[in-house]
């Protein structure tokens, strides 16, 4: 909900010369300064809570294909451990598992392929061409991931100081308020 805040002149009542206002809060007339000014930097640190809230969920969406994505990258590690040693050949085959049937899906989803036969078996080359394409994708995540948590601290930054004028604002209004009571 959007706040509308408008100044009214009020007829007829000067001070020293100038024409004091009132204001209108979301359609409600008589509203002094403090609480108009206490509601827009209140909205202001309302709509920073919320769009901080939306990217959020950024950061985790990034932070779980970063999850997944080590998880693909152990799944290889794995299945290169199971190629021979002596005599290595680029053709050289792993041993089938279902862990690299699910590699293949998580790649997919991510938009990387991984060469499997029928029987969850990748060459040698197939496994060395896929963690380099994994470790790339999680090295440019990682490096996204590390932008946004930046951004989003400044979303807190500008939240917090938010509350902190409109706190800083009320406590000047009525300790000005005090004041001229006092004086009277």
């Amino acid at each position: 909900m959007t706040q509308v805040i408008e100044t009214n002149p009020i007829p007829g009542f000067l001070v020293y010369g100038m024409p004091q206002v009132e204001y209108t809060v979301d359609g409600v007339g008589g509203r002094g300064y403090a609480l108009a000014a206490s509601i827009a930097l209140l909205a202001t640190a309302r709509a920073i809570e919320e769009e901080a809230v939306s990217f959020s969920a950024v950061l985790k969406a990034r932070q779980k294909k970063l999850e997944e994505l080590g998880m693909v990258l152990s799944i290889l590690t794995r299945a290169a451990d199971t190629l021979p040693t002596k005599n290595r050949e680029s053709t050289d085959k792993t041993e089938g598992s279902e862990a690299i049937r699910r590699a293949k899906i998580i790649m997919e989803r991510y938009g990387m392929s991984l060469n499997v036969d029928s029987d969850n078996r990748m060459t040698r080359a197939t496994v060395e061409r896929a963690r380099n394409d994994v470790e790339y994708s999680m090295d440019l995540e990682n490096n996204d991931l590390q932008q946004d948590m930046v951004s989003m601290q400044s979303f807190m930054n500008k939240r917090n100081n938010a509350f902190s004028t409109a706190t800083k604002l009320i406590q000047k209004a009525y300790g000005t308020s005090d004041s001229m009571i006092q004086n009277m």
